[in-house]
């Protein structure tokens, strides 16, 4: 098991996130990121999957007789039982905000790297699509970066991203449970209707949130994309050590009840936080240390395409 110490350049990329690395991983979104096509084979005029830069949702109201049935907003016509159009307007620069989780949770790894680097790599590749889409993006590290100093666009601004994402996650902070809510409700002034937030944290951090936090990013397309290790989900039947700040213990992961504790400190939580992002329309992707940093962006996108 991977477990937090002094770094050094065997480190890089394995403990420590390498700033080389998450540029690289541009060229790995760009290729990820489905092609935005019409869903036929004939000529002419149709509609694509994914709402092309231009035009932008700015409110629904009751349908008219003439009015687009495309238009539909089938989700308040089912809560209101009456038929409701969306309007759209002419689409201006979209936000994207990638809010970064420091917590010592984050900083060990059983499987190939820390959750901490592969946080950097996921916060990374939001970025990197952001760019892609033509958004103006910012990185948020509660606890040390709390609001951007500009919000950049194109790949000379992204750069000096990836080097703020890396410093972030090169040592674990002090965890502050209330440090994340706080920021979530100061973002509520910035992002507008239609803005996008995605959040890269450990699952302990986010259940610390209060429910009411995400309701009130109403209109807002959230992400959140939890990093989990494998030893987490599915530890090995065997007695492990362990250090608990400057005391040893032993794990006696070979007996069920102790088993049985271990994962239910895992899974009990993101079982909660899951039912609170169902409420609250947050959409969860769940991400493993040692999975491909582009992992999440299948679902990302296809969220993207609903929202459209």
């Amino acid at each position: 098991m991977a477990t937090h110490g002094i770094h050094d350049n065997a480190a890089i990329g394995i403990t420590v996130p390498s700033v080389e690395a998450l540029v690289a991983l541009r060229a790995e979104v760009s290729r990820h990121r489905p092609a935005r096509r019409a869903q036929t084979l004939h000529t002419g005029t149709s509609l694509s999957p994914l709402r092309g830069r231009g035009m932008e949702y700015a409110e629904s109201r009751d349908y008219v007789a003439g009015d687009d049935a495309r238009h539909i907003d089938w989700r308040l016509t089912a809560r209101t039982g009456r038929a409701h159009t969306k309007l759209y307007q002419a689409e201006t620069e979209r936000l994207t905000v990638v809010l970064v989780d420091v917590s010592p949770s984050l900083f060990f790894g059983s499987k190939k790297r820390f959750k901490s680097v592969q946080a950097a790599r996921i916060a990374a590749t939001a970025v990197w699509s952001a760019v892609r889409d033509g958004d103006r993006v910012g990185v948020i590290v509660p606890g040390i970066q709390s609001a951007p100093r500009r919000f950049a666009t194109g790949l000379r601004g992204a750069l000096p991203l990836m080097h703020v994402i890396a410093d972030a996650l090169r040592t674990p902070q002090p965890l502050d449970a209330t440090a994340f809510e706080r920021q979530l409700l100061g973002l509520r002034k910035v992002l507008r209707h239609g803005a996008r937030l995605v959040i890269v944290a450990d699952v302990h951090t986010v259940t610390a949130i209060a429910s009411e936090a995400w309701a009130q990013l109403a209109g807002v397309e959230v992400h959140v994309v939890l990093i989990t290790d494998a030893l987490e989900q599915s530890p090995p039947a065997k007695t492990l050590p362990a250090q608990l700040e400057n005391t040893r213990a032993v794990l006696a992961l070979d007996q069920k009840p102790a088993a049985d504790r271990w994962q239910a400190h895992f899974s009990t939580p993101l079982a909660a936080f899951q039912d609170i992002a169902r409420r609250t329309h947050v959409r969860v992707h769940v991400v493993q240390g040692d999975e491909a940093a582009t992992a999440w962006l299948h679902t990302f996108h296809a969220a993207q395409a609903q929202v459209a």
